[in-house]
């Protein structure tokens, strides 16, 4: 009879531990379900302040003009005030991003008139604790003026899918924010590493 109750014991604490780890795993899958929907939207909203990023006012747009130091720090304020908006709250991770936008943007031998990249699927999210690593696919399209033999302006337009994208994120205070990102297309370099240490 002891054993029997000392078996009961055993068994009824398995059972109540197995229930408490099962009802926590499905909060958290709840959790996380919710999460994709808005973690999309931040990662389409970073996309398209990239893509806006990328193209120059129009009145930096004439190859044959040299943009002043003032036009390029006010454009540089603009930048950096809208990835401040979907970025983490840190000057050295927005002053890297934009460094390595910055050599996309001003390009000496041709400008971006148009940047569109669209997020096809995403094909994983990876989370770990308050952190998670987007990988998507998209369709980018891109418009590009350059200067001809002639010295006169043409445009071409690229196309291409993009099957490497990622987006990190971390949630912080409840939201969340993009911590890194490698959009194949731009020159991202070091970016990740240098990130990490400045994080």
């Amino acid at each position: 009879m002891k054993k029997l109750k000392k078996i009961n014991k055993g068994l009824i604490l398995t059972i109540l531990v197995l229930l408490v780890l099962t009802i926590y795993s499905i909060n958290i899958e709840k959790q996380r379900k919710q999460d994709k929907t808005y973690i999309k939207e931040v990662c389409e909203e970073y996309i398209k302040t990239i893509d806006e990023a990328l193209v120059l006012p129009e009145e930096m747009q004439d190859l044959k003009i040299e943009i002043s130091k003032n036009k390029k720090d006010e454009y540089e304020k603009v930048v950096k005030d809208n990835l401040r908006k979907v970025m983490i709250d840190n000057d050295e991770v927005i002053q890297l991003t934009y460094d390595r936008l910055e050599d996309t943007i001003y390009n000496s031998e041709s400008r971006i008139t148009k940047s569109e990249r669209k997020i096809s699927k995403i094909s994983s999210y990876e989370f770990d604790s308050n952190k998670v690593e987007v990988n998507l696919n998209a369709v980018v399209n891109t418009t590009t003026k350059y200067l001809n033999g002639n010295d006169e302006e043409e445009s071409k337009t690229d196309s291409f899918v993009s099957n490497n994208d990622i987006i990190e994120l971390q949630k912080i205070d409840g939201k969340w924010k993009v911590t890194y990102s490698n959009l194949q297309g731009i020159d991202w370099g070091m970016l990740k590493d240098t990130i990490e240490f400045a994080r």
